[in-house]
């Protein structure tokens, strides 16, 4: 659920930000961000959810930088470097998680994926 809460406003930030001018494109990419941090409060807390809305309160800061790196006529090489790291931070804590994040419903389903697969399921016995 919350790889679901941190994808789902970057896709649609995604797809609407291609007619967008600079100015309103880091706009809507802090809004996404404020999407996900809100999101995040109404699953249950654990180190992951905490480490992803911290992640977002940065985007919204690098967001900032880059509405005034574009507004004062700078290259965008620092807003691209700051976001990518960013994205690059989020993406490896959500495929690296601690037992300390808990149980979430993705673990459950492949749980479930991995029983079903069990060979006395696909007409195979022993």
């Amino acid at each position: 659920m919350i790889c679901l809460a941190a994808l789902i406003p970057a896709g649609l930030h995604f797809v609407i930000a291609d007619g967008l001018t600079d100015y309103e494109y880091y706009g809507t990419a802090a809004c996404a961000s404020l999407a996900v941090f809100a999101a995040l409060e109404f699953l249950p807390r654990s180190p992951l959810g905490v480490f992803i809305q911290i992640t977002q309160v940065l985007a919204i800061a690098v967001h900032f930088i880059g509405y005034v790196m574009w507004y004062t006529y700078q290259e965008p090489l620092v807003y691209n470097l700051l976001v990518m790291g960013l994205i690059i931070t989020e993406w490896f804590r959500l495929m690296v998680r601690t037992r300390a994040d808990g149980e979430h419903w993705g673990s459950n389903f492949m749980r479930g994926i991995r029983g079903n697969a069990h060979s006395s399921n696909s007409g195979v016995f022993k």
